[in-house]
């Protein structure tokens, strides 16, 4: 599958956005919502998604989201 690259750059770009907006949710002590737990679960098939179709530079959201989601699951243990 041939993926353009501006696709690719966008799908990036908002990928991040959700990952930091959710970081932010638990380092501001809000409560994770459902809503929340969902995003997290549609941001961890974006991420499955982009590594194996956007081959370029998925290095920096595998990285982001393996620390989100250390800091999800740190979360639900201490609930």
């Amino acid at each position: 599958m041939n993926i353009p690259y501006g696709v690719c750059a966008c799908l990036y770009s908002g990928i991040a956005h959700e990952i930091q907006y959710l970081k932010s949710q638990i380092k501001n002590d809000q409560k994770i919502t459902e809503i929340d737990l969902r995003l997290f679960n549609n941001v961890k098939e974006a991420v499955d998604w982009y590594k194996e179709n956007c081959i370029i530079s998925s290095r920096y959201v595998e990285e982001e989201f393996a620390t989100l989601e250390e800091i999800i699951n740190n979360y639900k243990n201490k609930c």
